[in-house]
């Protein structure tokens, strides 16, 4: 981010091509225990880094590819939390109708959907995320770590067939 906001970008080393590796490393990495994306200000990666330029000769060229890049992320990311686009999509219009997330159109395509935190969102995920924390850590800290690796595969024997065939191509990085 040249120590400013992320943006978006189009270029194959943009945060857009690298955002997509980063979830499958972290798929593939058993040990990691958080994920952690921050941004800046009330908005994350609001808008396109102009500073970038893009490897296609035209923009008709680079819409494929970027299109394909964002497809991959979040089935990635779909993939490694076990989750449908469809139950996705029930429980975000239940936090929408709730009170706890925006939904705002796009400044720059009428057809995107940015999603925002209300303030209330943003209490309550601090609210929720704090306890959870607190909570692992000293579940971990009583356990030991090799009760938490047995809990890991644990976790990892309880999913099915599908899943954990998907589980282990993320995490030893094979097709």
């Amino acid at each position: 981010s040249r120590g400013g906001p992320a943006k978006w970008g189009t270029s194959l080393k943009s945060l857009h091509a690298e955002l997509g590796h980063a979830f499958l490393d972290v798929a593939r990495d058993y040990e990691n225990k958080v994920v952690i994306l921050t941004g800046t200000g009330d908005s994350f990666i609001s808008e396109m880094d102009a500073e970038e330029p893009f490897p296609e000769p035209s923009l008709a060229h680079m819409w494929p590819r970027i299109q394909d890049e964002g497809l991959s992320l979040l089935n990635n990311l779909l993939a490694i939390l076990g989750v449908t686009k469809q139950s996705l999509n029930r429980v975000l219009r239940a936090l929408i109708a709730d009170g706890l997330v925006e939904s705002r159109v796009g400044n720059v395509d009428k057809r995107e959907r940015h999603l925002y935190l209300t303030e209330d969102g943003r209490a309550l995920e601090s609210r929720l995320s704090d306890a959870q924390r607190a909570r692992m850590r000293a579940a971990y800290r009583v356990a030991g770590p090799e009760a938490v690796a047995g809990f890991r595969q644990v976790l990892e024997a309880m999913m099915d067939t599908d899943m954990r065939r998907a589980y282990v191509r993320l995490r030893d990085g094979t097709p």
